[in-house]
């Protein structure tokens, strides 16, 4: 059996829209547009609890992201899970969603350990980081 504890990362970019009907109609943001995800997967747990099998599951599921038809590809944020996006918050939201679609395809086991980051490079000026059940909170582990 492995001890210590194993960390596993992937990252990556996932292109994806919406828009922001809060913003005033002239506002360019108002109407739909695109922003590059920088989406990172970081596993971190006991090495007795990562197989190979679950590392694989999250490999996976990382190219599943990033792949073209992928869930998030060019896809708009506003009709995922029903709409329940939250344009005031977009990056935050999709940690949170990313989160939830990871952890449904990993082993029970690796779900508590699993943070999601998230960032728009063009308008977050830091990832938003997402621990599952918790609150986003940012990189000092301030709520966002």
């Amino acid at each position: 059996m492995r001890t210590g504890t194993l960390a596993l990362s992937h990252q990556v970019v996932v292109a994806a829209y919406h828009s922001l009907p809060i913003l005033p109609t002239w506002h360019p943001c108002n109407k739909h547009h695109g922003h590059d995800f920088r989406i990172t997967l970081e596993l971190t747990a006991p090495a007795g609890l990562v197989t190979d099998d679950g590392a694989d599951q999250l490999r996976v599921a990382a190219a599943e992201l990033a792949r073209p038809g992928g869930p998030l590809h060019t896809e708009e944020l506003g009709y995922l899970d029903g709409g329940e996006f939250d344009p005031r918050a977009d990056s935050q939201w999709l940690a949170a969603w990313v989160h939830r679609w990871v952890t449904a395809r990993l082993p029970d086991a690796l779900s508590t350990y699993l943070v999601i980051q998230v960032q728009a490079p063009a308008v977050d000026r830091i990832p938003v980081v997402h621990r599952g059940s918790e609150d986003p909170v940012d990189n000092n582990g301030q709520p966002v």
